[in-house]
């Protein structure tokens, strides 16, 4: 079935996936009671477990950013604020993080894209608004943080082919915003080589006394980790929704950030079921080619964990990952 919809002032938007993204703005799937339950679980749980130091980001659908582009008109209560509304309740609700207003400003402004019309995730400039209002809510209770201005980034337009835009025949290319830190504080001192399902990165920051971070999230946070990166002395990310506690407890994050796009809602995450970030690593290799294992294992090789308390740790996570590639090879 086709995964693309043909808007207005030429925009394509996601459809028939996994998530029904455009039943939910039509108003065809609200979330129902036991969703909403369970949400409330999952967040009550989580607060506890991190002290009150957990964040949510939910990142918009492009359909709520742009909804006057899209082939039908849009309801005005969709699952996320059904959401919202349910978390207001619990102690994460002031660390819930929506920024719709945000990115509609900026969208209003139009000074660069948020998003794009041929894909389907925000630019580095829509991310960068919704990282700012992330900060924002952390430097409340974590002031150790550098939280970065529009003056501190350098962003460009360019066309490309977003991930809509090729499912189509001919190709189709729309304007993209690239950032550049202009002064930047941090490298990346480790990453598995993995594409999104199964990936893992390190980032270390010169300053030190800054907080340590642990984000888990979707390709959404791709285009923020740029900038997010320096504004903790440590930022590690596992494309992942759950929990991974060995993380957790060797990283030992003053911050814990989870980021989910908005379409993904309607799919509660169970942190006691979902299987390890290793054990998703290691079923992912052994779907490689022996070429892309190959390619994988000279990545790792790259390995520069500065931080005395991780280094171990993550040459712990080199190793098991080179004498599985070796294996597999």
């Amino acid at each position: 079935m086709e995964k693309v919809s043909f808007g207005k002032n030429d925009w394509l938007f996601l459809d028939h996936d996994a998530n029904n993204v455009m039943a939910q703005h039509r108003g065809e799937l609200p979330m129902t009671e036991d969703m909403l339950k369970r949400w409330g679980e999952v967040w009550d749980r989580r607060w506890q477990t991190f002290s009150g130091h957990a964040y949510f980001l939910i990142v918009p659908d492009p359909q709520s950013i742009f909804p006057e582009c899209l082939p039908f008109p849009p309801v005005s209560v969709r699952p996320v604020h059904q959401l919202l509304d349910a978390l207001k309740s619990r102690p994460i609700s002031s660390q819930v993080i929506y920024p719709e207003a945000e990115l509609l400003a900026e969208k209003a402004r139009g000074h660069l894209p948020v998003y794009t019309q041929s894909d389907t995730h925000w630019t580095a400039y829509g991310a960068f608004i919704g990282y700012r209002a992330l900060m924002d809510v952390v430097r409340r209770k974590h002031p150790n943080v550098r939280v970065l201005t529009e003056a501190d980034i350098a962003f460009t337009r360019y066309d490309r082919i977003g991930d809509l835009g090729n499912k189509l025949s001919p190709m189709r290319s729309s304007s993209f915003a690239r950032c550049t830190v202009t002064a930047p504080q941090s490298h990346e001192a480790f990453n598995n080589g993995m594409r999104v399902r199964g990936s893992f990165q390190l980032y270390e920051n010169t300053d030190r006394s800054l907080a340590r971070c642990v984000l888990f999230g979707t390709s959404y946070s791709y285009p923020m980790i740029s900038i997010l990166k320096e504004s903790f002395s440590t930022v590690v990310f596992c494309h992942r929704a759950a929990i991974d506690e060995d993380i957790i407890g060797k990283v030992k994050p003053d911050v814990v950030l989870f980021e989910m796009a908005e379409r993904f809602i309607n799919r509660v995450p169970i942190d006691s079921l979902a299987p390890t970030h290793n054990a998703v690593v290691l079923e992912k290799l052994g779907s490689m080619s022996k070429e892309e294992r190959a390619g994988l294992a000279e990545k790792l090789n790259q390995i520069q964990v500065e931080d005395e308390t991780l280094a171990c740790y993550f040459q712990q996570k080199h190793f098991e990952l080179i004498s599985t590639v070796q294996q597999e090879t």
